[in-house]
């Protein structure tokens, strides 16, 4: 029996099952090489998952970003203290050079009472007593101390 009568002795069923193996030979052939490739994605995919030093820049990013914004907060504050400061006239000289206090210091070196301080200067009486009070220490302090 040579060749061909084997060939032809085969019927169409039996030609089908061979054409479904090699079919399926191939398949699983092709199926360990997609397998080959998903491992090599698999494993680009887990080197593309953030390490830990990739959280640490995405934290630093963030404080850098709060620090701008204190930084911007704390100009607004800085502005508005400014605008506080040159509103506030009862703390500032006036043109003449004296401050409420140096005038209230002149008064007193030139006899005046307390209700002179709080009438004249717009002072509180609590504040006016308080001046006087630390005025004549200071005065005391400088009479006592040798020249």
């Amino acid at each position: 029996m040579n060749i061909f009568d084997i060939f032809a002795a085969i019927t169409v069923t039996q030609w089908a099952l061979m054409g479904t193996a090699l079919t399926l030979g191939l398949l699983s052939i092709r199926h360990v090489a997609v397998l080959g490739q998903l491992k090599r994605h698999a494993t680009m995919l887990e080197s593309r998952v953030p390490s830990p030093s990739d959280k640490k820049i995405e934290e630093i990013s963030v404080m850098c970003q709060s620090l701008v914004g204190l930084g911007q907060h704390l100009q607004k504050i800085e502005r508005r203290l400014g605008e506080l400061e040159s509103t506030n006239t009862g703390l500032h000289s006036d043109n003449s050079g004296y401050t409420p206090y140096r005038q209230a210091a002149v008064m007193l070196d030139m006899g005046a009472d307390l209700n002179d301080l709080v009438n004249s200067l717009e002072m509180s009486q609590a504040e006016a007593k308080l001046f006087q009070v630390l005025h004549g220490d200071m005065q005391n302090k400088d009479v006592n101390s040798p020249a």
